[in-house]
């Protein structure tokens, strides 16, 4: 079993997935590095004392801050405090509406749950929060934009219904608490201009769900099988390389370089084994 985000970057790209391990894009700092970061860790912290009743956004704020203060990057587009004040609006925006509702009709089971205790220890999913409402178990997965056209999230929602990482973690919650159907609700926010939040569930029945995981565990015997053979050529998807949202991070260094590793040192880093 590997995580979903491996699973479906393997899917979009064989070759993308090898690379990624071992090259990076040689690119100017972005505050899309750390906003995603910043939201996601202030609703940890703070979902679970809401659900409670305890609706102080004081520890949101704090934990924000850590992230945004440990990834700033001095750049000449964005100064630190514009950025802090957008993510704040970001989250009270959320706490005041989508959020809003949820405290008031479910029941809250965990957050940043990596269901990683016996067969999930390898290759854990993290799950943003998981509730209940009417004893059906809902995965909550929170998307951070810093803008975007409001058709573009449209599309990003309805797209949800059949993204790779949202059914596995749908099937590792019915695996883990041995529940019957349940629901996946993706929650988009994009920060700017004005702060906007977005969801979309999707009802997923178990008998899809254990078709999904049928095929999922051929797609996993794929990449043990790719890790095992480190140097065996990979195959392109080439329909990936260039989508909507623009070219793949790794396009020069495939039509480019032509997968030329001297070539590619001069568009990208090789990353440094921890």
């Amino acid at each position: 079993m590997y995580s979903p985000h491996e699973t479906k970057l393997f899917i979009e790209c064989p070759t993308k997935w090898r690379l990624s391990k071992q090259w990076e894009p040689v690119g100017e700092w972005s505050p899309k590095f750390i906003y995603g970061l910043a939201v996601g860790k202030a609703f940890e912290v703070w979902l679970p004392e809401a659900f409670k009743g305890e609706l102080s956004l004081d520890s949101a704020f704090e934990e924000a801050d850590k992230i945004i203060d440990e990834g700033w990057v001095e750049n000449d587009a964005w100064t630190v405090d514009a950025l802090r004040i957008v993510i704040r609006k970001g989250i009270v925006s959320a706490t005041k509406s989508t959020i809003a509702g949820w405290l008031k009709q479910e029941q809250f089971v965990s957050v940043e749950d990596r269901l990683g205790k016996g067969e999930f220890e390898k290759g854990a999913a993290r799950m943003d929060l998981i509730t209940k409402r009417d004893g059906v178990y809902i995965v909550t997965d929170h998307k951070v934009k810093l803008r975007s056209r409001a058709d573009y999230v449209e599309k990003d929602l309805l797209a949800s219904e059949h993204e790779w990482q949202f059914w596995d973690y749908a099937w590792r919650v019915s695996q883990y608490y041995n529940t019957g159907p349940l629901i996946y609700r993706v929650h988009i926010g994009v920060l700017t201009p004005t702060p906007k939040w977005y969801e979309h569930e999707t009802k997923i029945p178990l008998e899809l769900l254990q078709r999904w995981a049928e095929g999922a565990k051929d797609k996993w015997d794929e990449i043990r099988l790719a890790y095992d053979n480190p140097d065996a050529a990979l195959p392109m998807h080439l329909p990936n390389c260039t989508t909507r949202y623009g070219k793949c991070e790794f396009f020069n260094f495939c039509h480019v370089c032509q997968l030329d590793e001297k070539k590619a040192e001069a568009l990208y880093n090789r990353k440094v084994k921890a």
